[in-house]
């Protein structure tokens, strides 16, 4: 339900003077308990700067090559906005795209000395992780509680009655079916008259 709503009431972010961050993160448990490996899902997504509530996006992908996240850029990322991330090779035609692109080489740096840097959509990562059912949670559910996520922030946070507010997006989702038309009742039938009946008297004169 909650990608539905999230669907309908979403558009694209940035725009021309708008700078938005975009990153990749694995979501999922470390293997064995320890590691740096994770068994989990890739996730992408972007946070527009300076936007209260903030405007964001979360997407699981399969991989992070340029044809599954160019057409996420594309699809949740206004033309002409101004997009920082770090240097991963999927992003290398974004100018080309329409976008202007700034990097930070996070192997050297967290800022570049343009000013450069990623930290609002790093540090909400830990946000979205901490959002996250404790146990139980599956793969394939992961859309869902992103989209639990963006809604909680986006629309619930500032509301002064978050139930209502909530109640009033399922109504947008599970409308009321409407009552089927019932048929029309058959005209009446006319009553046939009834026979007349003829009451007669015969008087017959007894002689005495």
């Amino acid at each position: 339900m909650c990608v539905v709503i999230l669907e309908e009431q979403s558009e694209p972010i940035g725009g021309p003077g708008c700078v938005v961050e975009i990153d990749e993160s694995k979501f999922g448990k470390r293997k064995f308990n320890r590691g740096k490996g994770v068994d989990g899902v890739w996730v992408f997504g972007g946070i527009e700067r300076d936007s209260h509530p903030p405007r964001c996006f979360f997407v699981t992908v399969n991989d992070r090559s340029a044809d599954t996240l160019i057409p996420i850029i594309k699809r949740w990322i206004l033309p002409g906005t101004t997009i920082y991330s770090d240097c991963w090779r999927s992003y290398s035609t974004l100018v080309s795209e329409g976008y202007v692109h700034a990097t930070v080489n996070h192997s050297v740096e967290f800022k570049s000395e343009s000013g450069t840097h990623t930290n609002n959509i790093e540090s909400r990562w830990n946000a979205v992780k901490r959002s996250l059912p404790r146990f139980g949670t599956r793969k394939d559910f992961y859309n869902s509680y992103f989209a639990e996520y963006c809604i909680c922030r986006k629309f619930l946070d500032g509301a002064s009655d978050k139930f209502l507010q909530f109640l009033t997006f399922v109504g947008t989702v599970y409308k009321p079916p409407e009552p089927e038309p019932q048929p029309e009742p058959p005209a009446p039938v006319p009553a046939e008259p009834a026979d007349e009946l003829v009451f007669g008297t015969s008087l017959s004169n007894s002689g005495s």
